[in-house]
């Protein structure tokens, strides 16, 4: 069974992310290496047969939407969106927390990774359905400013999975 957890500093979720905690037990001695404190909020909705199930359906959403698998921004945005929904607060802090994490995975850096989920989303933008992209962003999204953010792309396909409504 997997937890939704928050810890207050994003090294403290960088380094459990990069150590690829799956206990509660993993997950609070990292916190405690940083002194961090953790907060649990419970058991992920959907996710009681493993981390393999968060990520199909992280896959099925992103194909939905339109993001092709074949751009190096489908990796790092599966993984950001695996990373907060383990961690809402992440996308508080893009920079020193999810891009970070997604970084130190993929070997490479924070501005590639934000740069490449930058350019999946405006990819799923001009070229997906536009009745899923209205189901899943469209009273976040204007006509004037067009496609979201990237915190907003990623908190607001976390939050489907979390609910269990993807």
């Amino acid at each position: 069974m997997m937890y939704n957890w928050i810890v207050k500093k994003p090294e403290t979720a960088a380094a459990i992310y990069k150590a690829a905690c799956t206990t509660p037990e993993q997950v609070s001695a990292i916190a405690a290496r940083f002194g961090d404190e953790v907060f649990w909020a419970g058991a992920i909705c959907g996710a009681s047969n493993g981390a393999g199930d968060i990520e199909t359906t992280i896959s099925d959403l992103l194909r939905e939407i339109g993001v092709p698998a074949r751009i190096l921004g489908y990796q790092y945005v599966r993984e950001a969106i695996k990373l907060t929904v383990r961690d809402m607060s992440l996308v508080n802090n893009m920079v020193r927390g999810l891009y970070l994490a997604t970084a130190e995975k993929f070997n490479t850096t924070p501005s590639r990774v934000e740069r490449a989920i930058r350019n999946a989303i405006e990819v799923a933008w001009d070229r997906g359905d536009v009745d899923t992209l209205q189901k899943y962003f469209g009273y976040t999204v204007s006509a004037v400013k067009g496609r979201p953010t990237n915190g907003e792309f990623i908190a607001m396909l976390a939050d489907h999975i979390v609910r269990g409504a993807a």
